[in-house]
């Protein structure tokens, strides 16, 4: 009411001056209102985009997740898969450093190595389980496969039990690399081949044995291959044609036949 009356009191330059103060403030705050407007359209569309971009985030944290569990479920499946190999597996396998230590060997190799568990032989080389001798050649075989990174393949070595037990193994060494190629250790895995060598000996006794007889023989005889070739003759033979198969095959046989 007070300011209905002030307003009464004021006369017509004054009612205009306050009138165009008004008109003045409005319009300001129209001003103001606009702006922030402007202001929360402006926070609104970076709150908007920033969300956009967390839920891209958020999908992509959410699909590495999602192949990192599966990566680690592939992982354990072959680590599973490696360790029922190397347990069950009847050849050695070991792994060595660049000093020929062990890292890792499997039951085989623990036992050939006269150990109770694969982990007694870790930090070890050849030198704590075998005699001087094999032990410096397997040293000097590693050094030039770390310094080369050259393979060893299905090399043939004799290896006695330590009680001398005749044993023998086909073994394969291989260089472990990085991914710059730079030779990080060995995997080796060796092969009991015992039973094939005594069988390969006893048959080359028998062959000698038999070539003796051959040889040997009272009379006159010879073998012919499939081809109806003279591949060999025993001594009776040569005596009686007074020459050896080398004098045959030179031609020097005319007029006899036998």
């Amino acid at each position: 009411m007070d300011a209905v009356r002030d307003l009464k009191t004021l006369n017509a330059e004054e009612l205009m001056c306050y009138a165009t103060e008004l008109e003045q403030k409005v319009v300001a705050f129209k001003d103001s209102e606009a702006e922030m407007r402007q202001v929360y359209n402006q926070l609104e569309t970076q709150v908007n985009e920033q969300t956009a971009n967390m839920e891209q985030l958020n999908q992509a944290l959410a699909q590495e997740v999602v192949e990192r569990i599966q990566a680690e479920k592939l992982l354990l499946e072959e680590r599973h898969l490696l360790h029922s190999l190397m347990d069950n597996i009847p050849d050695t396998i070991y792994f060595k450093d660049t000093a020929s230590r062990f890292t890792r060997i499997n039951q085989a190799q623990a036992h050939m190595l006269g150990v109770n568990h694969p982990n007694d032989a870790l930090g070890k080389t050849d030198a704590d389980f075998q005699v001087p001798e094999l032990a410096k050649s397997f040293r000097m075989e590693e050094e030039a496969i770390i310094a080369f990174g050259q393979s060893v393949v299905n090399r043939e070595e004799f290896n006695p039990t330590p009680d001398g037990t005749p044993r023998w193994l086909s073994t394969t060494k291989m260089p472990i690399k990085d991914k710059d190629g730079q030779v990080t250790g060995i995997v080796g895995i060796s092969r009991d081949i015992t039973e094939r060598k005594q069988v390969e000996n006893a048959l080359r006794e028998s062959q000698d044995k038999l070539q003796t007889i051959f040889k040997l023989l009272p009379v006159g005889a010879s073998l012919i291959d499939q081809d109806k070739r003279l591949v060999q003759m025993n001594l009776a033979l040569e005596k009686i044609m007074d020459m050896n198969l080398d004098d045959l095959m030179k031609g020097k046989y005319q007029s006899r036949q036998y």
